[in-house]
């Protein structure tokens, strides 16, 4: 049966489902929403699956979409439920694993786009009509044209209603659906025994059913804009001749959107629960103690929204031509770690709007016995935190939110620029000129001191210098591009006498077995191809070896671009500030480590080599991006660390709060981690944070500790020298400080400087030297277990910049303004 004959037949059917169900759903909205407007978007979505065929029992919808109950304490939603549900919908794929595949994404992005086009004309014209049945043969058969060959085309009309129920659609619904329902169970706000009144009963209900759809809603409408963002870069850059720009710029726009819309619930959320009571009093304290930490909120959401878009905007524009060669996967390693952070910044959201969701309102009298609370004496030991009394949370919370905001602006904008400048590297089809000068060398005592390109290739071929050809194998990135190294060696072995051949397969054996990853495509393809005329045993084994590691090279960057989109959603209502408050230090400095380590793990020695300049841009796409990486971790550490500690106005919470970044420390200096050590002890010495004074005072003894470990590994005064010696004395597990090997690496360029084509080796022989003593510790492992949710908050620190606009204070020092310096 043809297609077109199949659709006409379905078409009444189809046609009276869609009708019972716009009948039904408005029956729903009508018994159960009670009022409440939920997103279009949401209930369109649902009209389309069940016009494809997926809802058969729509009582699961009632249940679902109840959004308020008065019985106290009532869990509401039903997670067993939404197991149920997602299984089924799982299985209706006959397939219990998601497709990761890149080019299956990129076909279900193609079979949606004609879905949604069929959907349209469906609503917009009569289904009887031939014309339509016409149009929509027409949009399938394009559609299996564009589609790969492994792709039956006579299955085109199964698969797109297969696809535009499981993939897109049901992916942005699924998780729509995830969220809120897990976010769902929503205690009530205020005690039942203590409302007073009808009217007061009333307007508690209408406050608990705006939170849901003003905070649960919205971070979910977050979520799946964000999760678009990820999947989006992902078919971009697995087809990235095939044009999505317009469509990701949506997505990244959206992002914006939603979060700004989320922020200006909870500033809207506040000032409902001060006037949920009906007590004039305590609206009062609310404005009094919120308004300047409302305003600093708004004036994010105003500002940096504005800017955040137009750059946006800017990214569009064409990416200036890229004329250097990028190792295999280093691309798109870098847009995987973004999209972790984009991931973590769906998390740190989530964590927040579900515990802003159960904020509860102050009362006058519990206020007024807050205020008047005794004193802790001096002499108290054990500092403990207090967040219940006054409005310490709410102002906790509401520098959490600057925070999350300013960083999903910030990582947005970075993924937003990668993804265009990575699709443009990839649609770059420009040739890297290769040397052609005359063979040029200089010796002192048989030992190269620098060259040219082809003088080394020359010294290469017809010498046989083992400690100079590991050299130039481990370095030559940094001076000419993989195919152009390979070109010439096949060269040399193709035209020159024994000796020559012999040292050309020693060359190859080295790169095979010790820098093979980075050698590029087309660099591989030329290698591999030569080896394959070659029948000598020795050719056939390393021809083996060859295809092997470009076999497992090819899988692990096919994996880099299966978009990171398992995020974490709490079980609890606690702010992410509140969660790190209850995770013992040891934990804490543990899963700290495990970041770091990680990052440190993948610093490749050629990055070490490369010209690395003195200021590095956080979302620079270059051929050092790790190193990048880890220094800019430790300014995120540092602002991280001064935010944390004045998120608390009052001074006993911050003297609490340093106190247990101390320990943290203490536990990092035990680990051998260097690097997040660094990070906190520069996070104390940021103005924000000395300048109150009575607050460091009544720290005590304790940050003396810290103070003298920052001066003797000379963090604080860049000598290095105590740091140094600390780490030559390590024999086990260790993250090591960045910064001085950078600072001896740019020692050695003024040094040791290159001078046009002509290359120092005496240069490289340093820089690997010191490049070896830095990753020497990537030979151990720690071994601890990565615990969630405690390592994705610390993944991606949510934190206030200390750095401000020109001429104005930066958003940080203006919190810190805001903290009373004095007991409370």
């Amino acid at each position: 049966m043809s297609i077109s004959a199949s659709l006409v037949k379905e078409q009444e059917e189809l046609k009276k489902r869609v009708d019972e169900l716009t009948k039904q759903i408005s029956s729903i909205k009508k018994e159960a929403n009670e009022g409440i407007d939920f997103d279009k978007r949401m209930m369109d979505l649902l009209e389309m699956k069940q016009y494809l065929g997926t809802i058969k029992d729509n009582s699961e919808l009632k249940k679902i979409y109840i959004t308020s109950t008065r019985t106290k304490k009532e869990k509401k939603g039903n997670y067993k439920m939404t197991l149920r549900r997602q299984k089924a919908l799982t299985l209706k794929t006959n397939d219990n694993e998601p497709m990761y595949n890149v080019i299956e994404i990129r076909k279900q992005f193609a079979i949606d786009s004609v879905a949604r086009e069929i959907e349209k004309m469906a609503r917009d014209q009569v289904i009887d009509d031939p014309s339509f049945t016409n149009s929509v043969d027409k949009l399938i058969q394009s559609l299996a044209e564009q589609l790969d060959t492994d792709c039956k085309t006579n299955d085109v009309n199964d698969l797109l209603k297969t696809f535009d129920v499981n993939s897109v659609a049901l992916r942005k619904t699924s998780t729509m659906f995830k969220v809120t329902s897990r976010l769902f169970s929503m205690e009530p706000i205020v005690e039942e025994e203590t409302i007073a009144d009808d009217a007061e009963y009333e307007r508690i209900a209408l406050c608990e059913k705006l939170t849901f759809t003003d905070i649960i809603k919205k971070v979910a409408d977050f979520s799946v804009s964000m999760e678009d963002a990820i999947c989006l870069s992902a078919v971009m850059l697995g087809k990235p001749h095939d044009d999505y720009s317009g469509d990701f710029f949506d997505v990244c726009s959206q992002t914006i959107v939603n979060i700004t819309e989320l922020s200006t619930n909870i500033i809207a959320l506040f000032e409902r629960l001060s006037k949920l009571r009906g007590d004039e009093e305590v609206r009062k304290s609310y404005e009094v103690e919120l308004k300047a930490y409302i305003d600093i909120v708004e004036e994010i959401i105003e500002r940096e929204k504005e800017n955040t878009v137009k750059r946006l905007l800017s990214n569009n524009e064409k990416v200036d031509e890229v004329k250097v060669e990028f190792r295999p996967g280093d691309l798109e390693e870098i847009i995987r770690e973004t999209a972790l952070k984009v991931k973590t910044s769906i998390s740190h959201a989530l964590m927040s709007a579900y515990a802003m969701a159960h904020m509860k309102p102050k009362e006058y009298g519990k206020l007024k016995e807050e205020n008047g609370e005794k004193k802790k004496k001096k002499d108290e030991k054990k500092r403990e935190f207090v967040l219940d009394r006054c409005f310490y949370k709410e102002k906790m919370a509401l520098v959490e939110l600057m925070s999350l905001v300013l960083n999903v602006y910030h990582v947005i904008e970075i993924f937003s620029e990668q993804t265009r400048e990575i699709v443009c590297i990839k649609q770059s089809e420009t040739e890297i000129g290769e040397s052609h000068d005359k063979a040029d060398i200089q010796l002192i005592k048989n030992h190269v001191t620098s060259g040219n390109v082809n003088g080394f290739i020359e010294r290469l071929t017809t010498t046989e210098d083992k400690d100079f050809a590991e050299l130039i194998v481990s370095s030559f990135g940094s001076f000419m591009t993989s195919k152009e190294f390979i070109r010439k060696l096949v060269e040399a072995h193709r035209t020159g006498d024994k000796a020559v051949k012999k040292n050309v397969m020693k060359v190859f054996s080295l790169i095979i077995y010790k820098t093979f990853a980075d050698l590029g495509k087309d660099a591989e393809s030329i290698l591999i191809g030569y080896l394959e005329n070659m029948t000598e045993p020795e050719a056939v084994e390393m021809r083996v070896q060859c295809k092997r590691k470009a076999n497992i090279k090819d899988l692990n960057i096919a994996g880099l671009l299966i978009p990171p989109i398992n995020f974490y959603i709490p079980d609890e209502p606690i702010f992410p500030t509140e969660f790190f408050i209850s995770c013992e230090p040891k934990e804490i400095a543990r899963q700290l480590t495990m970041i770091d380590y990680g990052m440190y793990k993948k610093v490749k020695q050629s990055e070490l080599l490369e010209n690395l300049p003195s200021v590095m841009k956080r979302n620079k796409i270059c051929r050092y991006s790790h190193v990048i990486e880890m220094v800019n971790r430790i300014d995120e550490i540092a602002n991280w660390t001064a935010t944390t500690i004045l998120m608390f106005a009052d001074m006993n919470n911050r003297v609490a709060m340093m106190m247990k970044f101390i320990e943290v420390a203490n536990e990092l200096e035990s680990l051998n981690n260097y690097h997040s050590l660094a990070g906190i002890c520069k996070g104390f010495e940021l103005e924000t944070v000395q300048r109150l004074g009575i607050t460091v005072k009544n720290v005590g003894s304790h940050l003396k500790h810290l103070t003298d470990i920052s001066k003797n590994l000379g963090f604080n005064s860049g000598s290095f020298k105590g740091y140094k010696s600390a780490v030559e004395k390590v024999k086990d597990a260790c993250v090591p400080f960045i910064l001085p090997t950078i600072k001896d690496i740019h020692g050695v360029y003024e040094k040791q400087p290159s001078s046009g084509k002509i290359i120092n080796t005496i240069q490289k022989e340093q820089i690997l030297e010191l490049a070896s003593k830095f990753l020497k510790y990537q030979n151990y492992e720690y071994g601890f277990t990565i615990t969630d949710p405690l390592y994705t908050y610390l993944f991606d620190l949510c934190y206030l910049p200390v750095i401000g606009n020109p001429g104005e204070d930066s958003y940080q020092r203006k919190i810190s303004l805001l903290c009373v310096d004095a007991p409370q």
